[in-house]
């Protein structure tokens, strides 16, 4: 259940208007699969190196949630309260990628 939350929340935040097929994968179209293999581990991960196929997307899913919200930020300008705003979520996130 949680995968699905990830593949749905990367979704949100890559879709310009429309959710398209692309938009579900687990790791990014614009990517080869093994750049998700050597993605650092999210912090709190449990071990390094994790070549699960839940690790592979919570890295994948990670990654595309600071991209998105990186280029958000550029957007706004550095204005985190209208990047939040514009993600639908909280303040902390746009301050913590």
């Amino acid at each position: 259940m949680r995968e699905l939350r990830n593949v749905i929340r990367r979704a949100i935040l890559l879709a310009s208007d429309v959710i398209e097929p692309a938009h579900l994968s687990v790791i990014p179209v614009d990517s080869p699969p093994t750049a998700a293999l050597r993605e650092a581990p999210a912090p709190g991960d449990s071990s390094p190196g994790d070549f699960s196929l839940k690790g592979i997307a919570e890295a994948a899913a990670s990654e595309a949630e600071r991209r998105a919200i990186h280029r958000v930020l550029q957007a706004t300008k550095g204005n985190k309260s209208e990047a939040a705003r514009l993600l639908r979520t909280d303040y902390k996130t746009c301050t913590s990628k």
